[in-house]
């Protein structure tokens, strides 16, 4: 769990430094000055942390879903969560690789930029539906879908669980309670019929010793 909040972090703080550092220094400087190549990195490094800030954040829903519909198989080891991230950061690389081929240096207004030109309306229609797919739809839909099921998996476990334990400790106290009452009442309701005499058991004439008077009795 530390890991991927470790990773979240270094992609959050990737976007402050990378994306929004970048673009203080160009309104700074208006004009593009680092080169055609610096101008596709940087561009690609921009749009790859902000993948990757959203793609971690489905790693981890993952990872949770799987903690909990699968505790025994579960394994919390190293690899796996390496192997997540991994792919996330690989997904934001994947889909952030365009940038490499449409931004160029390119004159605007009599000075150099680093510009993105798709030409007609219909190509940016399409860049930016793919872009709100990639970016918003499609992880939200995985950490919806992630975290519904985690929800509906605690909540049939609490309500298997519940009844069984509250249900089955009060009849079982019940019955104990009730059978001790209920020979308790028929002991003081109805007493024993047979004689006292015959609850006090015969003394044995072989078994009593007769001392002898100490003293004789001597008439007046």
């Amino acid at each position: 769990m530390n890991f991927f909040i470790k990773q979240l972090a270094i992609a959050d703080l990737s976007v402050g430094l990378l994306s929004v550092l970048t673009d203080i220094v160009q309104k700074i400087t208006i004009s593009w000055l680092a080169g055609n190549v610096a101008c596709k990195l940087i561009r690609f490094i921009q749009v790859w942390v902000t993948y990757a800030s959203t793609y971690v954040l489905v790693a981890l829903s993952i990872d949770r879903y799987d903690a909990i519909t699968h505790p025994m198989n579960f394994s919390g080891c190293w690899k796996r969560a390496r192997r997540l991230v991994a792919a996330a950061w690989g997904f934001s690389a994947a889909f952030s690789s365009p940038m490499l081929y449409l931004y160029e240096e390119r004159i605007i207004q009599d000075q150099l930029q680093c510009w993105i030109d798709l030409g007609s309306a219909f190509r940016w229609q399409v860049y930016m539906c793919l872009v709100a797919a990639s970016l918003f739809v499609i992880p939200a839909f995985i950490i919806s879908a992630c975290y519904v099921i985690i929800i509906r998996t605690i909540w049939s476990k609490g309500s298997m669980l519940g009844p069984a334990a509250v249900g089955g400790a009060a009849p079982r106290a019940a019955g104990v309670n009730g059978s001790k009452r209920k020979y308790l009442d028929s002991r003081t309701l109805h007493p024993p019929t047979y004689p006292v005499s015959k609850a006090i058991p015969y003394a044995n004439a072989n078994n009593l010793k007769l001392s002898e008077p100490t003293a004789k009795f001597n008439p007046v």
